[in-house]
């Protein structure tokens, strides 16, 4: 198994709530090294369509620096993140993805970081993950909904076949609402210390 530690990606723009609570729990769980990545906070620029990956292939002109402005008037300059993130992915042996659902779907700052694995389909069979996998972990608010996770689990799974990983049996969670459902509930405590582990078993067979 790779050295590199173990990537977990928390999704959820909310702080402190059940998906950085999940986070932490898998962290916590597994017996190596980790690394948790908000990514929200990771300033992923969307795809703006510009086509540049399609003529140079793994390249993205939005991995440039961008220049935010600041409450004093100065121009501040700050990495877009997406390149650090997939890094992250290439050289972790599993990556965990820990997402909410919001409307069928993941939010608008991790579907930005699913979009721009566009690079990576244009290399047309180039698979800079392969033998690394994906786990996720998706929560939602609602008791129950027919293909609640379908749309998600959809986008990340495509991801992760872009990347040449492979794409791991994910762990959904209903039910859990307000930002300490998870932190309240003891069983689902459980399935997702349970999940983790199950994971990292089946990568050190």
């Amino acid at each position: 198994m790779s050295s590199a530690p173990v990537f977990i990606a928390s999704c959820s723009p909310r702080k402190g709530g059940n998906c950085d609570f999940a986070s932490s729990l898998v962290a916590r769980t597994l017996p190596v090294s980790t690394s948790v990545i908000r990514v929200a906070d990771a300033n992923v620029r969307p795809c703006n369509a510009c086509g540049v990956c399609d003529s140079m292939p793994g390249r993205c002109t939005l991995d440039g620096p961008t220049v935010l402005p600041s409450s004093a008037g100065v121009q501040v300059p700050m990495r877009d993140g997406a390149k650090a993130l997939f890094a992250s992915m290439t050289l972790a042996p599993v990556t965990f993805v820990v997402a909410p659902i919001y409307y069928y779907h993941i939010p608008a700052q991790a579907k930005a970081w699913v979009d721009r694995s566009q690079r990576f389909w244009a290399m047309k069979g180039e698979s800079p993950a392969k033998g690394k996998g994906m786990a996720c972990i998706l929560v939602a608010a609602r008791e129950r909904g027919d293909m609640l996770f379908d749309g998600a689990e959809r986008s990340l799974r495509w991801m992760a076949k872009t990347l040449g990983m492979e794409w791991l049996e994910p762990l959904e969670l209903y039910g859990l609402e307000h930002a300490s459902a998870l932190a309240d509930s003891v069983e689902k405590q459980a399935a997702v210390c349970s999940y983790a582990a199950r994971v990292f078993g089946g990568l050190s067979r």
